[in-house]
C-alpha cells in the first residue's frame, strides 16, 4: 500500500467531483490486502477542507481499519464533520483517544 499512490488516485477522484466513490476504492484496496496507514489518510484529508470529502475519507478508513488519530480529528473538526464537543468526545473514545483540554 504505497501512500503516494493512494494520495494520487485519491486526488483524482477529488478533482473530478467522485468523493462517494472513495470508499469503494478502498473496499477494493482491502479486498486485494492493500490498507493505508491512519498517516496516508491523515494526508488525504489534510487536502479535503469540505465535510464531504472528509466525510469520505473518514469512511475509507473505518473500511480499511484504520483508527483515526489526533490529526484525523482535528481535519474533522476544521471541514465540520464533527461539529460538537460531544461528537469529538464520542470520536476519540471510541478510539481510545484522550480530549486534551
Amino acid at each position: 500500500g504505497n501512500p503516494q499512490t493512494m494520495c494520487i488516485i485519491f486526488e483524482i477522484l477529488l478533482q473530478n467531483g467522485m468523493e462517494d466513490e472513495i470508499p469503494k476504492v478502498f473496499e477494493i484496496f482491502k479486498g486485494k490486502g492493500i490498507a493505508p496507514t491512519t498517516e496516508a489518510f491523515n494526508v488525504m484529508m489534510k487536502y479535503c477542507e469540505s465535510a464531504n470529502r472528509s466525510y469520505a475519507v473518514l469512511r475509507s478508513m473505518e473500511i480499511s481499519g484504520c483508527a483515526p488519530d489526533k490529526y484525523t480529528i482535528y481535519y474533522l473538526v476544521r471541514d465540520g464533520v464533527l461539529s460538537t464537543v460531544d461528537e469529538v468526545r464520542r470520536m476519540l473514545e471510541k478510539n481510545g483517544l484522550q480530549l486534551d483540554g
